[in-house]
Formats: structure tokens, C-alpha cells, sequence
């Protein structure tokens, strides 16, 4: 795959952890990045930075099912016509 691809191993990055392992902990890393805030917010502590990051995906998630449901409201008044 590498040769199809054109990858190319990076001398200075050769490690003994499973190829699975660091992809977890990357994928790990870059979702916990989506729910921490600014680093803006550094005088407030994890517990609060948490509360306030699981806030904000319940009021995007809130908005995202008000959207949905004017949506299907609207194509249902389209096909009734």
C-alpha cells in the first residue's frame, strides 16, 4: 500500500507501537479537541471546561433537531399539496 500510495516511512518517526495504537490515540486526540474550549478559557478548571463543553453540544444538538423537524414539517406540507 505504501508503494501505491506513495507513502514514505519518516526515518526520525520509527516506533515499535502497533499501527492501531497510534491511530487510536490520534483519532482519541483529535476528537477530545472538538469538546475543549479556547485556550482563551485557561483560568478555568477541567471540571468547568468539561460542563461548559457539554453545554454547547446540547445547544448545538438542541438547534441541529429544531432544524431537522422544520424540515420534515416542510416537506410534508409540499407533498400534501
Amino acid at each position: 500500500m505504501q508503494r501505491e500510495f506513495g507513502w514514505q516511512t519518516d526515518p526520525q518517526r520509527t516506533s515499535e507501537e502497533p499501527f492501531y495504537r497510534r491511530t487510536a490515540r490520534e483519532v482519541k486526540e483529535t476528537v477530545s479537541g472538538w469538546f475543549h474550549e479556547k485556550e482563551e478559557d485557561s483560568t478555568l478548571t477541567d471540571a468547568q471546561k468539561l460542563k461548559a463543553s457539554r453545554r454547547q453540544f446540547e445547544q448545538e444538538r438542541q438547534e441541529a433537531f429544531r432544524r431537522l423537524q422544520a424540515q420534515q414539517e416542510l416537506e410534508q406540507l409540499l407533498q400534501g399539496k
